[in-house]
């Protein structure tokens, strides 16, 4: 079956849907479900353009650190009882530690770093100084493309408005298509709220079609009502009925919260071009969503209601409740022929799922 995000994902987020347990504090951080980007070499380390391996110096932006060494596992403790990441505010004892630790990551890509600093919130005293200087490493020349690439995926996650600005900027400002490109990938991983989404938004009609692919990516990962009602809204403005789809973004490829369901819902109901979209987001969300595709179309006599399940079988996710409820309308006279149709095909893929394993 297929997985939608992206997140996409991208769909890291880091590795799919995410959750930070903060010890001290008692708090929690946003969850997600993105993937991290970057490209490995066989024996783990991050290649340059030329071919070579190399790794970022240790002076920070704001000084070095005061005994010169660079944080290893065995200087910090960073997974907690249960083997979970800790964030980095637990790990790292200021803002030069932390932006050591992370420019060593960034050599090797390491996963591990990244998921230490997803939206650690206020909880972090020091993390706008380190943000700030992760800013000025995507303007410095003697970054690689990559090393700028995993730089830029901590800004995008770290659920800021003013570090996706300053992503955006500087993909909008490289001249180098391998820098743009790895800056592209990191602000697909864009993590945040409304005011994240509602900038986002304004750079998903940009000439520049690397920042646009991007923006429209980036508001895909987010699940609430206005990045929907965005996606949709681009979507029938550019008069895209395929709404990047292809491209593996988009509405089709969104995985909405429990307030977008209406919304979508709404949209399925004009049966529209633009309808199928809508079809496979709420599709994405599991058995509510399904439960809402199969209740509009139903009671349908039209069989051009087909086409609104295009390519939706390979977004249902195996579980037994939602096969359950697909054999119970299966099975019921009324339902429609090209509706029957779909559910048939995801039943057997179900079947064929249960003998694979």
């Amino acid at each position: 079956m297929k997985k939608v995000i992206y997140f996409v994902v991208i769909a890291l987020v880091v590795g799919g849907a995410w959750y930070l347990q903060q010890e001290d504090s008692g708090n929690s951080t946003g969850s997600a479900t993105n993937v991290t980007s970057g490209t490995n070499g066989s024996d783990g380390t991050q290649s340059n353009s030329d071919g070579s391996n190399q790794q970022s110096g240790t002076t920070t932006a704001s000084g070095p650190l005061s005994n010169g060494v660079v944080p290893t596992s065995d200087d910090v403790e960073e997974e907690d009882e249960d083997g979970e990441i800790k964030p980095g505010w637990q790990v790292y004892k200021s803002a030069d530690e932390a932006l050591e630790a992370i420019k060593k990551g960034s050599s090797s890509y390491d996963d591990e770093i990244l998921q230490q600093f997803v939206q650690l919130g206020d909880d972090c005293t020091w993390c706008d100084t380190l943000y700030g200087s992760l800013r000025d490493l995507l303007k410095d020349p003697a970054q690689t493309s990559d090393q700028k690439g995993y730089f830029g995926e901590i800004l995008a996650m770290s659920g800021k408005l003013d570090n996706i600005r300053a992503l955006v900027a500087q993909i909008g400002q490289a001249e180098a298509p391998q820098e743009k490109e790895a800056l592209a990938e990191s602000l697909e991983l864009t993590l945040g709220g409304d005011d994240i989404v509602k900038f986002l938004s304004e750079y998903m009609e940009n000439p520049d079609s690397t920042l646009k692919e991007a923006a429209v990516a980036a508001v895909s990962n987010q699940g609430s009502r206005l990045a929907a009602e965005s996606l949709y809204k681009n979507a029938v403005d550019s008069k895209n009925a395929d709404g990047y789809y292809s491209m593996g973004i988009g509405l089709g490829e969104f995985v909405p919260d429990e307030e977008s369901y209406g919304f979508l819902q709404d949209q399925v109901l004009k049966k529209d071009d633009y309808s199928h979209l809508a079809v496979k987001a709420l599709i994405n969300s599991g058995l509510p969503g399904i439960t809402m595709v199969v209740d509009v179309l139903s009671n349908s006599t039209d069989a051009n209601d087909g086409a609104l399940l295009k390519d939706a079988v390979d977004h249902v996710s195996y579980d037994e409740d939602t096969k359950a409820y697909l054999q119970k309308m299966a099975a019921r006279p009324q339902t429609p022929a090209f509706l029957k149709e779909f559910i048939d095909s995801v039943l057997k893929e179900f079947k064929d799922i249960e003998e694979e394993e």
